[in-house]
């Protein structure tokens, strides 16, 4: 955990609902960890003090024995694979900084990933002089990942909290493709797929030309797989993802939302293949509701 700057990196998986993200610094995952300590040693206290009264007047050192060990256990390995794996990746520390751990592919943790992250945090936090092993790493690797987060193949994440009143966004079906149309419908993408596709149509208009277009072929591609539905050689990759999103919004009525403020135009500075045009730019998200008559 050494540099505080935070490092923007990308990812695009059919599991994940993440496509560009930022890393976590050192300054937050320190205050997410000394959060986590007080949380834990608090309660580790109070279950110390209630198995206490609980066993007052007996004198069996081997209960006394085995009690501490398991604590010394929850302290260093527990907690922290109880908590990421239950709670998808994340602790009271890191839910109170908004940070989270994910795989290296963006899907949620799992107990192994946790568990391997718990072992080699001893060498982590614990090598003394305590936690400069854990912040050397960070600063050394280009995700902020520490010897733990090496090892499990993690990164910890700074989740965006989207602000503001969300408005719809009607897609565009790729004129002449009724074909292409039914078999997305049928091929049912996922909830999780279509996170992703309105994560990427979300941020396209903000993204760099050529990460822009090779995104949009490795998302398609994925979509492709994941659906058996064949992207025709002649259309553009982005107006695949339009057509899949639209068979999703009208099998499931949910149409994707944006955020007002930031809502982007569908692909128009790109040139689609074969002269297939791009889907024109929606209108503009109504104006909000005049205020009310003031208070008197």
């Amino acid at each position: 955990m050494a540099a505080t700057a935070l490092r923007r990196t990308g990812i695009v998986t059919p599991e994940a609902v993440v496509l560009e993200f930022e890393t976590a610094g050192v300054a937050s995952r320190i205050l997410a960890r000394i959060i986590d300590g007080i949380a834990l040693w608090l309660g580790l206290l109070a279950f110390l003090l209630a198995m206490g009264v609980l066993l007052e007047g007996s004198n069996s050192q081997t209960l006394a024995i085995v009690l501490v060990v398991l604590v010394v256990f929850f302290a260093i390995f527990g907690y922290w694979m109880l908590l990421e794996t239950v709670w998808h990746g994340r602790t009271l520390g890191k839910a109170a900084m908004g940070l989270r751990v994910v795989t290296l592919e963006g899907a949620p943790v799992t107990f192994r990933h946790s568990a391997i992250r718990a072992i080699v945090g001893v060498v982590d936090f614990f090598v003394p002089p305590i936690g400069p092993v854990a912040v050397v790493t960070v600063g050394l690797s280009s995700n902020n990942q520490r010897l733990g987060d090496l090892a499990a193949g993690t990164i910890v994440l700074r989740e965006r909290k989207d602000a503001g009143p969300l408005v719809a966004l009607n897609l565009t079906e790729p004129q002449g493709r009724p074909e292409l149309m039914a078999s997305l419908q049928l091929a049912r993408l996922s909830d999780a797929q279509y996170g992703v596709v309105r994560r990427y149509l979300l941020r396209v208009s903000k993204m760099d030309p050529s990460v822009r277009a090779s995104m949009a072929e490795r998302l398609s591609a994925a979509v492709e797989q994941s659906t058996g539905v064949r992207r025709p050689g002649d259309l553009h990759p982005e107006w695949y993802l339009h057509a899949a999103g639209l068979a999703y919004q009208r099998r499931t009525g949910r149409p994707i939302a944006f955020d007002v403020g930031t809502q982007p135009p569908p692909p128009t500075a790109m040139t689609p293949r074969s002269g297939q045009p791009a889907p024109p730019t929606p209108p503009p998200p109504p104006p909000p509701p005049p205020a009310g008559p003031p208070r008197r």
